[in-house]
């Protein structure tokens, strides 16, 4: 797939995106300032210097993590060389503790083949938010926790660095996923992984997009292509199996509240793709599961 960068002005995260906390900074001083949620805090009554004091309940379980990502000072950084948009690795230090993260700035519209036919779709930091966002709504918990920011004056997604990980292969060989019991977790790992990229319309996952932890936790990283304007589902043919509690989930998970979540994040076309693909997956997933029960 060639991609064709495509130059536009910057416009202000913050004005861009006004129902997510942005924060700016610098590697050479401290943090320059912290844009609250506005509208959240005014309902409440309240004010004050933390960008999550509004979280919503799905993100409520990483407010400590979002909070560091979001206020910490970046001390030093190294460029991840063979990736294509070339992310940044960040140390970052904030009252003593130190964390590393990702930070992607890539903002640009490439070409991609697809059934024949050329498409122009973004690829966006800001999706790298939107993909954590509906991955903690659904109650997945494999996308690590990610914040947008400027960092030297540069606005991009800031993601926690997962320690000591291994590439996604570690599926295919690693001692954890051998075995009856390991073999079905992993397919059970991918199945999910299927229906999550089928939602977001995935298309540039692979090995490298996946990260095994010392305790075989399963992370999916670089969404930066994805939530294009198509609704139609790509890759419905690879949903072939729904495991209960997770349709159980896509179903009760309202296509409004998913479209809210992801408000300030997406355009309103991707929005509606969205929609429209999560209404997809569900149809999907209830007649494979009817079908499944009806067998002897």
């Amino acid at each position: 797939m060639r991609s064709h960068p495509i130059s536009r002005a910057p416009i202000p995260l913050a004005a861009r995106f006004p129902g997510v906390a942005v924060v700016r900074a610098s590697l050479s001083t401290t943090l320059l300032a912290v844009s609250l949620l506005a509208l959240s805090a005014a309902a409440r009554g309240q004010s004050g210097d933390s960008a999550s004091a509004s979280l919503p309940p799905h993100l409520e379980a990483d407010r400590e993590v979002l909070e560091f990502l979001l206020h910490a000072e970046p001390i030093a950084e190294k460029v991840i060389e063979g990736s294509i948009n070339r992310p940044r690795k960040l140390l970052l230090e904030r009252g003593g503790e130190r964390r590393a993260a990702i930070f992607r700035e890539v903002h640009r519209t490439v070409s991609t083949s697809e059934q024949h036919h050329r498409k122009l779709l973004r690829d966006h930091y800001v999706f790298e938010r939107a993909a954590y966002e509906l991955d903690r709504l659904l109650g997945i918990g494999r996308v690590p926790p990610t914040v947008l920011r400027e960092i030297d004056g540069q606005e991009g997604s800031l993601q926690l660095w997962i320690d000591d990980a291994r590439p996604g292969s570690e599926l295919l060989r690693g001692s954890a996923f051998s075995g009856e019991t390991g073999t079905a977790r992993r397919d059970s790992v991918l199945r999910e992984m299927a229906l999550f990229d089928s939602l977001v319309r995935n298309f540039d996952r692979h090995l490298n997009n996946l990260l095994v932890d010392d305790d075989a936790r399963v992370w999916w990283i670089d969404h930066t292509r994805t939530f294009p304007p198509l609704g139609e589902l790509e890759k419905e043919l690879e949903i072939d199996h729904c495991s209960t509690p997770l349709y159980q989930r896509l179903e009760s998970v309202d296509t409004d509240a998913m479209r809210h979540a992801v408000r300030t994040l997406l355009r309103p076309e991707e929005r509606l793709a969205l929609a429209q693909r999560h209404q997809s997956i569900v149809r999907h997933c209830h007649r494979l599961l009817t079908r499944a029960d009806a067998q002897p």
